[in-house]
Parts: structure tokens; sequence; C-alpha cells
């Protein structure tokens, strides 16, 4: 059972007065965590790295200090074992630039727990650029420790990612932060902060609900959300290489402009499109926490139009060789074209969907500001919404030529709505295979050169645009904005992989 916390009671008062005693990791969930260890220039030799000496002295520091110092400032509690999932990486004797000595005072001893850690500045001109890193099974929070609210930048419009690409950072009982994504702990603040968790869970309950392939991962769960800005100014205790390397990317890509992001991208790392363009295939993720417990999908009336489009497009694609795909078809695409109608109506009268009106009065109250579809597309448009509500509501029955014309006809006319009326392009809503095939239709390929010429004309005026042949359709459309982006077919979104142009 997950028991909520008392409204009369703070956060603060669940974390207890701080002990002498180490806050004990035994008796709660293992979790995997891997950490790095760099060598001392003792246990290299010529044929590689001693692994076995250098965990026998790491174990032995642990032993007789009670706790090791880790490089990046994660605190080592638990014995390193030889079965730990050991890669040893030879990177020769330079010297490593270890992190500087912590103090370890009154404060340190209480809150850890430990008299005197071994701490790799002690013995800083030893180590070396080689290391071993090594996958321990220890649990992430302490064993009276629970999460209490998600670290997020809410203010920001940015989520809190650690360095291990997770945006699972919170803020714990033991006012610190962790990361339930890798186990690294972030920081230590000098005090709890004073604010009522709506829910404590476990390590394990954090799992469940978070983990993608937890066993609670579609249920309902009330967390509360920390700004990022309540703990940017908080003091520390202590804080790792993980703390510093997120809070800093944290600034720049939730504080610069887009251009200045852009620059940085281009310079310190591939920009997306050449991951694209070297053969690599964008792969869905489960959203961040924060994203999952704030509420964060809002779409409006063209957004909500684009997915019931996109949908429907692709099941009126697969419907001509499987007739069935015509009953998700048909009612996406009547969904599709409503909303676009909607969206146009609202730009020309804000109350115009104040009393919710159906089809018929939006095309009655488009038609009074001007906006008149045409007669054919009237009729395919009634055709078409006879054949929703018989499948919304019972049974329905259509031929299935018949039924891909009418499909047919709805895309033509959400192209020529779209473009004409609101200044969309299907092209830009659409999978890039989906839409190649529907440049099929003579209609849309029609737009389609519209569009492209007019986004030649405008990258034509910028010196780092190159434009080719697409390797596809044969157009000179192939656009490559800048050196250091990948190209792409600007009408009909293919994407060269390398290996084909070698």
């Amino acid at each position: 059972m997950i028991e909520k916390v008392p409204e009369q009671v703070p956060l603060a008062f669940c974390v207890g007065e701080p002990s002498t005693e180490p806050l004990k990791t035994d008796g709660g969930t293992p979790f995997p965590k891997v950490i790095t260890l760099w060598v001392p220039r003792v246990f290299l030799m010529s044929s590689g790295i001693d692994v076995e000496a250098l965990i026998a002295e790491v174990n032995e520091k642990l032993s007789k200090r009670r706790g090791y110092v880790l490089a990046d400032g994660q605190i080592l509690t638990t014995p390193v074992k030889m079965t730990d999932s050991l890669e040893a990486m030879f990177e020769g004797i330079d010297p490593f630039e270890v992190r500087p000595h912590h103090p370890w005072g009154k404060a340190e001893r209480e809150y850890f727990g430990l008299k005197n850690p071994y701490q790799m500045g002690e013995h800083s001109q030893e180590y070396t650029y080689s290391y071993i890193t090594a996958r321990i099974m220890e649990p992430y929070l302490f064993s009276d420790e629970k999460i209490g609210a998600i670290v997020h930048g809410q203010k920001d419009n940015y989520y809190f990612y650690c360095r291990c690409h997770e945006a699972h950072v919170v803020y714990t009982t033991a006012h610190r932060l962790v990361c339930m994504g890798c186990g690294a702990m972030h920081a230590v603040l000098n005090k709890p902060l004073s604010f009522q968790p709506k829910r404590l869970l476990t390590a394990q309950e954090w799992a469940d609900f978070f983990d993608e392939d937890g066993c609670r991962h579609e249920e309902e769960v009330d967390l509360s959300i920390l700004d990022f800005r309540e703990v940017e100014t908080a003091g520390m205790l202590w804080t790792t290489d993980q703390w510093e390397e997120a809070k800093c990317d944290f600034l720049f890509f939730a504080r610069s402009s887009p251009e200045e992001i852009e620059e940085e991208i281009r310079r310190t790392q591939p920009d997306p499109s050449e991951l694209l363009e070297a053969g690599w295939k964008p792969v869905p993720t489960v959203p961040p926490p924060a994203f999952q417990v704030v509420g964060s999908i809002d779409v409006d009336l063209v957004e909500n139009a684009r997915h019931a489009i996109a949908e429907g497009v692709s099941s009126y694609l697969a419907a001509r060789k499987v007739s069935e795909k015509l009953v998700n078809a048909i009612p996406q695409l009547f969904r599709g074209t409503e909303l676009l109608l909607k969206a146009r109506l609202l730009e020309l009268d804000r109350v115009g969907l104040r009393d919710e009106p159906n089809n018929l009065t939006v095309l009655k109250r488009l038609a009074a500001k001007g906006v008149r579809l045409q007669d054919d597309e009237l009729t395919n448009l009634k055709r078409l919404r006879r054949w929703r509500n018989e499948l919304q509501h019972g049974t329905a029955r259509f031929n299935h030529r018949a039924a891909l014309a009418t499909c047919r006809r709805a895309i033509i006319l959400l192209d020529r709505f779209s473009h004409a009326q609101l200044g969309l392009w299907l092209g830009e809503a659409l999978p890039d295979e989906d839409w190649h095939r529907l440049l099929g239709i003579r209609e849309i390929a029609i737009t389609a050169e519209l569009v492209v010429a007019r986004q030649l004309d405008e990258t034509s005026r910028d010196p780092n645009v190159e434009v080719s042949e697409c390797l596809r359709c044969h157009r000179r459309t192939l656009v490559r904005p800048h050196a250091a982006m990948g190209a792409r077919c600007i009408y009909c979104g293919y994407i060269p992989v390398q290996k084909e142009q070698d």
C-alpha cells in the first residue's frame, strides 16, 4: 500500500533528525548502477590493466574508510565484485584530473554517517585516463528514504535531464536529488525544502509507475512537481558531476535563444538530420515522468486535425489492398475535415464555435463569411459524413471502390482547403512515405509544386543552403540547409541514406 502524507506533516518532518550512523542501503530494492573506477599507474601493465588487483585495492580502501568517493562525486559503499560486469578500457598513462578533495566536516559526517571516506584527491597524481566500469547492484534510495517530487523546469518549459539522458531526477525525503533512471545522486541540499508532497513513493513503486515495463505504468499517479528554480538557488551540502552537467545543460537549452542553441548543436554534436542521413531511425520512447504527471497533452483544432488526417491517409493507402482499413480511413478523414473547417471559422469569427455547432452549421456559417466549398466537394463530404455516422453508431455497408474514391476526394479537399484557407500544407502533416505515395494524385502534386517553388525561392537567398537532384523523384529539390545538416527532398520527403550515395 502507498500511504499519502498527512496534510499537517511537512516533508521536512519526514526526514528525521541527522544521525551519526550511515544511511543504510541494505534491505532496499537492488537497482543496477554503472560506476567508473579510474586506474592508478601501479595497476597498468604492458598487457593492459590488472583488474583483480585494482578491485582488491578499491574494496580495501572502502572497507577501512567505510566509503569511497568516486571521481564524479558519487559515494560508493558497496564492495565491487569481479562478477559485476566489469569492462576495462586502457587509455594510456596520461594523468587524470581527479575531483578535488572535498572537506569532510561535521555536516557531511552527520548526513552520510561516514567519518572519513576515501577520496581520490588524496592521491591525485597517481590516477590515469585508463578506467574500469562496473555494473553494481545497489538500491537507488536509502532504506528509509522516499521520493517526494519530480524535478522539472515547469517555469522554464524544459525538462530536467540527467546526463544518462533520462528526465527522472527526483527530490527525496532525505533532501537530496537522485536520478531514478541511473541511480546517480545529483546533490544533497543543506536543509529540507518546505512543501507538502502529494504522496511518497518507494524506489520499487517508482519503477512500477515509470519504467517502460513497469506493472503500473498505465495507472494514474498524483505526484508533486518541484520546479528547477527552487533547487537552482538552494544551498548545497554536496554536489556531483551529474548535477553540474545537468544544471549546465538545462540553463543553456532552457534559457538560450533558438539561434544560440542551433549554433551550439552544430558546433558540438551532429544535427538529428545528419543521423537520419546516416541511416539512423527515430525510436519512440516513454514520455518523461513530469510530462505524464502534469497533463501536457494539449492540442488545438489544427493539431487535432493533423493527427486525424495522418491516420486517415495512412488507412486510406493501406485500404488499397486491405479493404477493412476503410473502416478507419472514413471516420478519421471526416474528423480531419470537420476540424479544419472549424479552425477556419474560428479565424473568421471568435464566437463562431461557442454553441458547439455541427458540421452542417459550420458549413453554413463559413458560407456566410464567403468561404464556400465546391458543389462536388459538398456532395462528397455528405457521403463521407453519412458513412462516418453509420460506422460510429451501428452497422455500415459500402462499396470498396466507392469508398476509396470518396476518401481520395476528401484528401484532395483537405489539401486544397488547408492551403488556400489556412496557409497550411498537407505535405508537412504526413510521414514521408505516405506523402510520397499521395503525390501520385495529380491535384496533390500541383499544390506541392506551388509550395516547393516558393520554398526554393526563399532558400536560394541563404548562402549556406545546397540544392541538388533528388534520387527518388528526380527533381532539383534535395535541400541541405547547412553543411553540418542532413539533406531532405522538400517535394517528396526523401532522405538519402549515406550508403546509397557511396
